[in-house]
């Protein structure tokens, strides 16, 4: 857990300090979402009324949103934790899902011993 910690930290203080996607623009810890000068992103500009459609023309005009570095950090952690655990899953346990690989033709490593 402490790894975890002290990598969002870091990926967090890395992005910030180094300017990475104009974060200096914006607040380190806040989620919300920004326009490219630095102000809280305003949907009701892009939305059409209660129907949530966007406008594309509008959209284009206003700005295009912009994450601060503890969003694009939190981002960028749960895709590799969401990655990391279906490695896991299908490592350990591949052999039960037969969708990637029967095991009537699935090539076993040297030495490995196939029950089924």
């Amino acid at each position: 857990m402490a790894g975890i910690l002290i990598a969002f930290f870091l990926i967090t203080s890395a992005l910030y300090w180094t300017n990475a996607y104009n974060t200096q623009k914006f607040p380190i810890l806040m989620t919300e979402l920004y326009d490219t000068s630095g102000n809280k992103y305003s949907t009701n500009k892009v939305l059409n009324g209660d129907l949530l459609i966007s406008n594309a023309t509008t959209y284009k005009e206003y700005s295009v949103t912009r994450l601060t570095s503890f969003r694009i950090a939190s981002h960028a952690l749960l895709f590799a934790a969401i990655s990391t655990g279906l490695v896991q899953v299908l490592t350990k346990h591949g052999r039960y899902y037969s969708f990637i690989c029967p095991l009537a033709r699935c090539p076993t490593a040297p030495g490995m011993v196939v029950k089924g």
